[in-house]
């Protein structure tokens, strides 16, 4: 009799490599590709690579994958943190047609795993129903980049305009001051693309957020995207963001291109913005 090769099992929640896993311990990519189409993702890249798909700006669902998620999220139940999603975005325009933000919000509330989303869609708003049941066990984070709508439209073209994701920080925290919700809000300054943007982004958020993610640009190159010195920007972002007295963690790659600006421990510690998981 020949022998059946078995299929690999469909991965859920999972634990992200060292540099992924300063954004969260856990995380799950719910469908394959994303319909954003930022010319920096590092999927992207991957994708091209390894010629894993076709075209990668084609989001598939995956077959069964919410039955794979119920039995792993079970299991995860009361464990740290899990981020939807990396490899792709949870709210891109087919989430409309599909629903799978509901259908993941549904399963992590029932098997009580604390959930962090992010997303450049302000769509997120959308599902606050079932955001707030959540408590201080769920976190909404976006990447801010561009400051303008002609950037943004180069670099992230299907994403959310810079605006819409101020406006979708800025909704949680009205909800906060409202007493309605009790989680984190977090932003991700990674990539950077211009510097001078990155700045206006962090003014223009940081009262309606717990922290920021500093982080680089890493091998994508553009016309449009100056040479950074690294070691000037660390000192600038860090300096910019002790001023308005706003937390914020530098990732590992970052940390080498601080030097003389004596991080603190909270500076360094990557589970700071993380939400606390369900109490069993």
């Amino acid at each position: 009799m020949e022998n059946q090769s078995k299929k690999s099992p469909i991965q859920t929640i999972y634990k992200p490599k060292p540099k992924a896993a300063a954004f969260s311990p856990y995380a799950a990519n719910i469908t394959n590709g994303c319909s954003h189409g930022c010319l920096y993702c590092y999927q992207k890249k991957l994708n091209i690579t390894y010629k894993k798909r076709p075209d990668f700006n084609l989001v598939e669902q995956k077959p069964d994958f919410f039955e794979h998620m119920e039995k792993a999220a079970m299991k995860h139940r009361g464990k740290e943190q899990i981020l939807c999603s990396f490899a792709t975005d949870l709210y891109t325009p087919e989430n409309q047609i599909w629903q799978n933000s509901r259908k993941v919000l549904s399963i992590s509330y029932k098997s009580e795993c604390c959930l962090c989303i992010l997303t450049k869609s302000p769509d997120v708003v959308k599902d606050w129903d079932l955001i707030q049941p959540f408590g201080e066990h769920f976190a909404i984070s976006t990447t801010l980049t561009c400051d303008n709508d002609k950037s943004s439209k180069i670099f992230e073209p299907n994403a959310g305009l810079p605006q819409e994701r101020i406006e979708m920080l800025k909704f949680f925290h009205t909800k906060r001051l409202e007493g309605s919700y009790k989680g984190k809000i977090w932003v991700s300054l990674e990539p950077c693309l211009i510097p001078a943007q990155t700045f206006s982004m962090i003014v223009r958020s940081y009262t309606y957020v717990d922290g920021f993610k500093v982080g680089k640009l890493n091998g994508f190159k553009h016309p449009d995207i100056p040479a950074v010195n690294w070691f000037d920007y660390a000192r600038e972002v860090i300096t910019l963001l002790r001023s308005l007295n706003v937390k914020f963690i530098v990732k590992e790659d970052m940390i080498k291109y601080c030097v003389g600006l004596n991080l603190t421990a909270d500076e360094l510690n990557q589970r700071l913005l993380d939400v606390p998981p369900f109490q069993l």
